[in-house]
């Protein structure tokens, strides 16, 4: 008798690592199912995951934008029309779909809108290799005008694209740039340093 308790015993003991290897076994199975999905919907957003962790992708090549590569940083310019720009709380009050949010830093002062076309430069620094977007940086962005000599360091603001968010979260503000001249831009964060060449026609 003693032994066919033991047996019984052992069987079942048995059985229930069976059960629990099995129920192990089908949570192992679900998690890299779970994760796949994920890092699908993540593509399709612009969102890349690595290392467990969210990241979202920014410094897009296009027509618009210039690209510089440093050995950390992949830095994109663009220069456009001056941007209507608004703080988060008139964005949720007025249920804004267009123009710039202003997350954090400055905004241009009266003496730098005047004598010329007001323009928005802006400036996206993401990491290499990932594109990650950087959102914690603090530039020094510098515009020199090599035709009049007039140098001027631009006071930083921190902004998104209210329709984009994050993967279009760029340092940069407006600023007059008059036509036909000649402009060095010089960005640096963290002992990096990237240049820029702009030459306004209009």
């Amino acid at each position: 008798m003693r032994v066919v308790r033991e047996s019984r015993t052992r069987r079942g003991r048995g059985e229930l690592r069976l059960s629990s290897f099995r129920a192990n076994g089908t949570l192992r199975a679900v998690r890299p199912i779970a994760i796949t999905l994920a890092c699908a919907a993540a593509a399709l957003s612009g969102v890349s995951v690595a290392a467990g962790h969210l990241l979202v992708v920014g410094c897009n090549a296009a027509a618009s934008k210039q690209v510089a590569l440093t050995r950390s940083y992949r830095f994109t310019l663009r220069l456009g029309p001056i941007e209507n720009m608004y703080m988060p709380r008139q964005v949720r009050a007025n249920h804004l779909k267009h123009g710039e949010v202003m997350l954090r830093g400055t905004m241009t002062g009266p003496a730098m809108l005047t004598g010329g076309p007001i323009r928005h430069l802006e400036i996206q620094i993401c990491t290499r290799p990932t594109n990650a977007v950087v959102t914690h940086a603090n530039p020094t962005i510098i515009v020199a005008d090599k035709t009049s000599g007039k140098t001027t360091k631009l006071p930083i603001a921190v902004m998104e694209d209210i329709s984009v968010g994050t993967a279009d979260l760029h340092y940069g503000n407006n600023l007059t740039l008059p036509a036909r001249h000649h402009y060095l831009v010089t960005v640096s964060w963290r002992g990096e340093r990237a240049r820029f060449r702009l030459s306004p026609r209009r």
